[in-house]
């Protein structure tokens, strides 16, 4: 992620601040240009993602989330009569 030297923290109402600045940006402002998944290799439960956003004033800086493996659906058992 060359040139991605700052980290969007997000906030209350839909806003991204620059860490350690008080410059924000409404989330609409910023596009996703690229995006990194990362998964534990001992632990399939330690995953992330790691985004590359850009604002519309050229602002670019990451951001990353933790991930959670989705849960799968469990179906009642099917009753037969």
């Amino acid at each position: 992620m060359c040139g991605y030297t700052a980290e969007f923290v997000a906030e209350a109402g839909h806003t991204l601040r620059v860490s350690g600045t008080d410059r924000r940006y409404a989330a609409s402002s910023a596009q996703i240009n690229d995006f990194y998944r990362f998964e534990g290799t001992s632990d399939p439960d330690d995953m992330s993602v790691i985004y590359a956003l850009e604002t519309d004033d050229g602002t670019r800086a990451r951001s990353s989330t933790p991930l959670a493996p989705m849960p799968v659906p469990i179906s009642p058992p099917s009753s037969t009569g």
